[in-house]
């Protein structure tokens, strides 16, 4: 089953994992309460509300740094968000955002997987063009727009 965590974790977890931090450093921390080490890293979150928000959950915090997880309240603007901090995919230049969906996004198989993962029940992913084997145009539609196709 796929790990649900808030959107401000997730934050947190993807920008400690594109300064560097090791996955094993991340979850070691996890199991310790000792996130508030990473302020030195990075000063832009308050490291210590990932310790609160872990107890009791440590195990499924592994498994979401190690497999990856889905979002319990995903916006527009957080998805965006996601989309920058966790592929590197920036708005107009890899893809066009609206009110309630994403289009013409170009992602990998492997990026398919993470994103579907990540979108959880709010959300879809509809493949709308396969070019080859390794890039696949999506939609990524609320699931308000979705329930009507």
């Amino acid at each position: 089953m796929t790990p649900i965590i808030s959107l401000m974790d997730a934050y947190m977890i993807e920008t400690l994992l594109a300064k560097g931090v090791e996955k094993e450093t991340l979850k070691q921390a996890i199991q310790e309460h000792t996130a508030e080490q990473f302020k030195k890293i990075d000063n832009s979150f308050d490291y210590a509300e990932l310790n609160q928000a872990v107890i009791g959950k440590e195990d499924l915090y592994q498994e979401a740094v190690e497999n990856g997880y889905a979002i319990s309240y995903l916006t527009i603007v957080g998805l965006k968000n996601l989309l920058r901090m966790k592929f590197g995919f920036e708005e107009d230049a890899d893809y066009k955002a609206y009110e309630r969906k994403i289009e013409n996004l170009i992602v990998t198989p492997t990026e398919l997987k993470a994103l579907t993962k990540l979108v959880g029940k709010i959300w879809t992913v509809k493949e709308t063009n396969r070019t080859d084997a390794n890039s696949i145009e999506v939609s990524v539609l609320h699931i308000s727009l979705s329930e009507n196709l």
